[in-house]
C-alpha cells in the first residue's frame, strides 16, 4: 500500500514535534504580545504602530487585538499548556 506508515512511534513523533512546534509559536507571539504592551498607544492617531511604523488606524487595531487574544488565550489554557508538555516527553 502506498503512503506512510502509520505507527505508535511515527504517531508519537508527530504529537511531540506539533507540541513543540506550537509552543514555539506562542512564545514568539508573547515576544511580539510584550513588546506591543510595553510600547503603548495613547489614542490611535498616536499609536506608535501608526505614527512610526506606517501601518493604519485600523490595521494597527487589528494588530493589538490579535496579539492581546493570544496573549489572554495562553493565560486562560495553563493548563493545556501543562498537560501538553507531557505529551512531549520533556517532563
Amino acid at each position: 500500500m502506498a503512503g506512510l506508515e502509520v505507527s505508535r512511534q511515527g504517531i508519537d513523533q508527530k504529537i511531540g514535534s506539533s507540541l513543540l512546534t506550537l509552543r514555539a509559536g506562542l512564545d514568539q507571539c508573547e515576544t511580539v504580545a510584550i513588546w506591543l504592551a510595553n510600547t503603548p498607544a495613547p489614542s490611535p492617531e498616536e499609536d506608535p504602530l501608526v505614527v512610526d511604523f506606517g501601518y493604519s488606524e485600523d490595521e494597527a487595531y487589528l494588530i493589538r487585538l490579535v496579539f492581546q487574544q493570544i496573549s489572554d488565550l495562553r493565560t486562560s489554557a495553563a493548563a493545556l499548556d501543562a498537560n501538553a508538555r507531557k505529551l512531549t516527553g520533556l517532563e
